[in-house]
């Protein structure tokens, strides 16, 4: 069974190759469609709507806002209205992110503002997955990293803490502390779901962690599994997000057989 994902570009987002490369990876078809161009997109043929990161009308939240603005407007509001409403998956990294906490599609009283170091954050974090969270994005993941690149990534609110699937956390655990928490989140949330755990707002970066040679460290990960007997993984940890995003898509029967 065949799951398609569409992906969105245009107007600063720049992450759309590293997206699609997830999704064929996780054995997927994807189509990148630009912004000017998706209201002549037939949404009933995708499973799965990707909006990526990237710095989409600029690095500040009210790039989100903007963005959330245009996929709003009629008629294109009312397909992803019909999207999610027949628990399709959505998908926002970074800039998308903040894109879906805009359209109101993640858990109300609930925002991203500016980093609390006041500076723009670039480098890897340490994750910890939340196995009470509904999210299909995260199912089955403990601990991970995956590189931030952000102005404006602070969770802010009060979620419940079951819709908080990933937490920043240092050698103890989840963290209020910069910079294992590179942005003062509340929670140490480092992404949203809803209830349903079908839209899925993510800060870190996984399209930047599909192989593990994209690590900074990855030699010396080698050379440890070396000494160690144990095989050196092919995988970055960001590939985990594609193929439960696929495989939730087959399992609750939105893919179809053919085109």
């Amino acid at each position: 069974m065949i799951v398609r994902a569409l992906i969105l570009t245009g107007h600063g987002i720049n992450c759309t190759r590293e997206m699609a490369q997830g999704f064929r990876l996780a054995e997927a078809e994807s189509r990148v469609c630009h912004l000017n161009d998706l209201a002549e997109v037939a949404l009933d043929d995708f499973q799965v709507l990707v909006l990526p990161g990237g710095f989409s009308f600029g690095d500040h939240l009210g790039s989100g806002r903007a963005l959330a603005r245009r996929l709003r407007r009629a008629p294109l509001g009312q397909a992803i209205e019909r999207f999610v409403g027949e628990g399709k998956l959505v998908w926002g990294v970074c800039n998308g992110f903040q894109t879906l906490v805009q359209m109101g599609l993640l858990p109300s009283g609930c925002t991203l503002a500016p980093n609390a170091s006041g500076r723009f954050e670039c480098r890897w974090v340490r994750l910890k997955g939340n196995p009470a969270s509904p999210c299909l994005f995260t199912k089955g993941m403990d601990g991970l990293e995956l590189p931030v690149r952000h102005g404006e990534g602070q969770l802010i609110g009060t979620p419940a803490p079951e819709l908080v699937p990933l937490q920043y956390c240092d050698g103890q655990g989840p963290t209020q502390t910069y910079p294992d928490n590179p942005n003062g989140s509340v929670m140490a949330g480092a992404a949203l779901c809803n209830e349903t755990g079908r839209i899925f707002g993510l800060m870190p970066h996984p399209e930047a962690f599909l192989r593990s040679t994209q690590h900074p460290e990855w030699t010396r990960h080698r050379e440890l599994t070396r000494r160690f007997g144990a095989p050196f993984p092919r995988e970055g940890s960001g590939l985990a997000f594609f193929r439960n995003a696929v495989t939730a898509a087959q399992e609750i029967g939105l893919c179809t057989t053919g085109r």
